[in-house]
């Protein structure tokens, strides 16, 4: 029995000596290989959680600081006023600089080269900006996602070249829904469609200088371009037609004089108010057409002999717009009409413009033309306030996206002036946005 299990062992030791060691020389080299790559995936693994690690930290130690500054802040506060340095906002949260909403600001900025001939006169100028145009800063904070805030403060220079300050706008809206927004604060005053659209900034516009017609108050201006107040305003669909966008604006409404805004103080108890409506059908893209109507009571002026009463102020006004591809036409009519208390009577002073432009690449030549035609003897206006009728012709060259280059000639014939002392007028313009 014994040899035939020794036999036995002995042929089973044969058959395995007979065996390719090669096998597992490969087998044992195939798993060194796999521990070797899950040794480098392991230190690479380990890399990123410290590097993770470490900018966790940073992070923490960041809140850690500003909390701390926070903290530091309202202590202050606290001591200098004696009033808590936290006001509880929901429960018992309390206000962090890490709650406030973030603010964004743009800017806008113009350098102008100017050549006139008025009155046998030649003039030329370099300023930063065309009266009082200089810096304007848009200022805009979303406090929630249906609150928002708007600050336009405007930095220029006088006649006098001396820097001067104004805040143009300042707007806390309400998004309630498309069908109804609330705005309240000092805006622009929704009169038509450039003074929706264009604002201080004259990078915005295709043009260097706003329509004569919406001169800004500070600037000999017609139309009550500021305004202090609320209003509401929103778009309604109606049907498969048009948009029919709407709003409505109760004001101060003007000044005693055409160039003054009332803010803190409106000089008398009534108030203005306007309504705009335009309609934007679906068959044409791109259109819109609207009228407006703003009524006001002026308050009277003794200081000027013939303003002893107030005057009654209705303005009419009607827009048409077409805005497609490269395709820019706009044309605006306004009719100013003031019944004058102190007299008896009724004056009516009348502006329109007409703009087009179209843009090839970056170059975008354009045309308006500008008339008023100023109420004779309207106790309102000034000497300042003539007849016109304003010719301008210029080219928008986008040399960058923030970076707009202007150069545009105009034709100025004013009534009271006698022949051949029209103005003509050269300006080069470079405006920026920032």
């Amino acid at each position: 029995m014994l040899e035939k299990n020794g036999m036995l062992w002995g042929f089973i030791g044969a058959i395995l000596l007979t065996v390719p060691q090669t096998a597992f020389s490969d087998e044992l080299s195939e798993l060194k290989a796999q521990v070797e790559q899950l040794q480098k995936a392991n230190t690479t693994l380990q890399t990123q959680l410290n590097r993770q690690r470490e900018t966790t930290e940073r992070v923490l130690g960041k809140i850690e600081s500003l909390e701390r500054h926070d903290t530091l802040l309202a202590q202050e506060v606290k001591g200098l006023t004696g009033k808590p340095e936290a006001l509880p906002l929901e429960g018992t949260a309390e206000r962090s600089l890490l709650s406030v909403p973030k603010l964004t600001m743009r800017g806008f900025a113009d350098f102008v080269y100017t050549v006139s001939r008025f009155e046998h006169e030649t003039a030329n100028t370099f300023s930063t900006g065309w009266k009082g145009e200089e810096v304007d800063l848009l200022l805009t904070s979303a406090l929630t996602d249906r609150v928002s805030f708007l600050l336009e403060p405007n930095f220029s220079m006088n006649t006098e070249n001396s820097p001067t300050f104004k805040i143009q706008r300042t707007v806390l809206k309400y998004d309630v829904s498309d069908l109804l927004k609330i705005k309240v604060g000092r805006e622009h005053m929704a009169l038509g469609y450039w003074n929706q659209v264009y604002h201080h900034g004259a990078w915005l516009q295709t043009t260097i200088f706003r329509p004569e017609i919406y001169r800004l108050e500070a600037q000999d201006g017609f139309l009550p371009v500021h305004a202090v107040g609320l209003n509401l305003l929103g778009s309604i669909p109606v049907g498969d037609a048009f948009d029919l966008d709407y709003d409505v604006g109760v004001y101060n409404g003007r000044g005693r004089a055409f160039n003054e805004v009332p803010e803190r103080v409106d000089k008398n108890r009534s108030k203005a108010l306007n309504v705009l409506l335009s309609v934007k059908p679906y068959v044409l893209e791109g259109l819109r057409m609207g009228f407006d109507i703003y009524h006001d009571t002026i308050p009277s002026n003794p200081p000027t002999a013939r303003r002893t009463k107030s005057i009654d102020e209705l303005i009419l006004g009607g827009h048409a717009v077409y805005l497609h591809d490269n395709l820019e036409l706009l044309a605006e009519l306004f009719q100013i009409r003031h019944n004058d208390k102190s007299t008896g009577l009724q004056f009516q002073t009348l502006g329109w413009y007409a703009q087009g432009s179209y843009k090839i690449n970056t170059w975008t030549p354009y045309y308006r033309f500008d008339l008023v035609d100023v109420a004779d003897a309207d106790p309102f206006w000034t000497s300042r306030h003539r007849d016109l009728n304003k010719h301008t012709l210029g080219v928008r060259w986008d040399l960058l996206p923030w970076n707009a280059w202007k150069l545009e000639y105009s034709f100025n014939d004013e009534k009271g002036r006698t022949e051949g002392d029209e103005e003509h007028m050269l300006t080069a313009n470079s405006s920026i946005v920032f």
